[in-house]
């Protein structure tokens, strides 16, 4: 009888190391599949200069460069519908551009808004680039703390000349640059 629960104590040890262990196995298994991801928040890249659209999250479908003509060159997305941010958001400007001017540099504004569904134009950063007459990539990056936008109806990226006798020719993109705006949380 002694002998027994001998036994039965000795088995039920093992049992209990076994499931213990087992279960070490299988947490520290599942506990190593796990990892990290990043999200970043959508793109907007130069569409059709023509029709002077913002493409949401797809790359310009060809690198063809356009020039600011007029004072303002405003390229805008298709209706978002009137949607809320729950934050304000932090954005990159990417350009490639160059201007043709008698004295260089020239600087170009670039700016980052949105239009509500009353029609209101909501500038929400602006900063300034320095072109040369050769192509060149720059990056102008906004950190958030501005209002949070509502009703947005569209988003828009514009480009503003400060030499209105000069000649700004833009790139779509190039050698994997692209014109567009990022916006992150």
């Amino acid at each position: 009888m002694k002998k027994n629960k001998k036994i039965i104590f000795l088995n039920f040890l093992v049992l209990s190391m076994f499931f213990v262990s087992t279960g070490y196995a299988f947490l520290t298994f599942y506990v190593s599949m796990l990892g990290t991801t990043s999200i970043s928040g959508p793109q907007f890249y130069i569409g059709s200069a023509k029709e002077e659209n913002l493409l949401i999250n797809q790359e310009s479908p060809n690198c063809s460069h356009f020039k600011i003509d007029n004072v303002y060159r405003t390229f805008k997305t298709d209706s978002l519908g009137g949607i809320d941010f729950n934050y304000s958001p932090k954005i990159d400007l990417s350009i490639r551009a160059k201007v043709l001017a008698t004295t260089t540099p020239q600087e170009l504004i670039l700016s980052f808004g949105y239009i509500d569904s009353l029609g209101v134009v909501v500038p929400m950063y602006k900063g300034n680039v320095t072109l040369s007459q050769n192509p060149e990539n720059h990056t102008i990056s906004f950190t958030g703390g501005g209002d949070v936008p509502k009703d947005v109806e569209f988003l828009y990226y514009q480009m503003e000349k400060v030499c209105l006798d000069c000649e700004y020719s833009v790139s779509k993109c190039a050698g994997g640059f692209y014109t567009k705006a990022q916006l992150r949380k």
